[in-house]
């Protein structure tokens, strides 16, 4: 310990006080509703969580019709047929 305080390594020293202290204080996340209020409780925690991706996940996206129209049509069938036309023929 006075050996990183002599090389002023600030960062050692701290983590050898804390450690002889045992004063480590667990980080929590903040979790806040929709209106801004801290919440505390686990199941709300929880719930607000289900809630968000929810809502991430469930969005409708802007559909730009104009650029669906330029997009070229094709047949399906046709598709299909040129596929399995050139497919090899098997025998059963």
């Amino acid at each position: 310990m006075e050996r990183s305080a002599n090389m002023q390594n600030t960062q050692k020293l701290f983590k050898i006080v804390n450690e002889i202290c045992n004063t480590y204080t667990a980080k929590l996340p903040i979790v806040k509703d929709e209106t801004g209020k801290t919440l505390d409780e686990k199941a709300a925690v929880k719930l607000r969580w289900k809630e968000y991706y929810q809502e991430l996940y469930n969005k409708q996206s802007p559909t730009d019709n104009t650029i669906l129209a330029e997009l070229p049509s094709t047949n399906a069938e046709e598709y299909m047929d040129d596929i399995l036309e050139s497919c090899p023929q098997y025998d059963l």
